[in-house]
């Protein structure tokens, strides 16, 4: 709840700070156009997220999220990406798991099992 109350806060000072401030840019701020590929790409991996993340288990998930949103950045680099699937599932497992104690699988069930 704290972490949400900081966020809405945060949220509208830099709100309030875009409306009241003239940008120093040298366009003046304005929006390019917006990238639905990009939108739709970061959506469905997020929904992909939570639909396999009580069948499959969180490094799976986090895998797969990871994977799928990383086609959202072009060229597509496979090095990159599969670097950064196995830093983030390391840093979900010790930040989720081990840090926050949630009760939460990690892996499938037929391979705990």
């Amino acid at each position: 709840m704290l972490l949400g109350g900081f966020l809405f806060f945060l949220g509208f000072f830099i709100t309030a700070k875009s409306v009241l401030f003239k940008s120093t840019e040298e366009d003046g701020g304005k929006f390019g156009k917006f990238d639905w590929y990009n939108f739709f790409v970061i959506l469905g991996s997020v929904t992909i997220f939570a639909v396999l993340l009580r069948p499959a288990g969180l490094i799976p998930a986090t895998a797969v999220m990871v994977f799928l949103s990383s086609f959202g950045n072009r060229p597509f680099r496979w090095i990159r990406t599969l670097l950064l699937c196995a830093f983030l599932c390391v840093a979900v497992w010790l930040i989720f798991v081990l840090g926050l104690d949630l009760t939460v699988s990690i892996w499938p069930a037929f391979l705990t099992n």
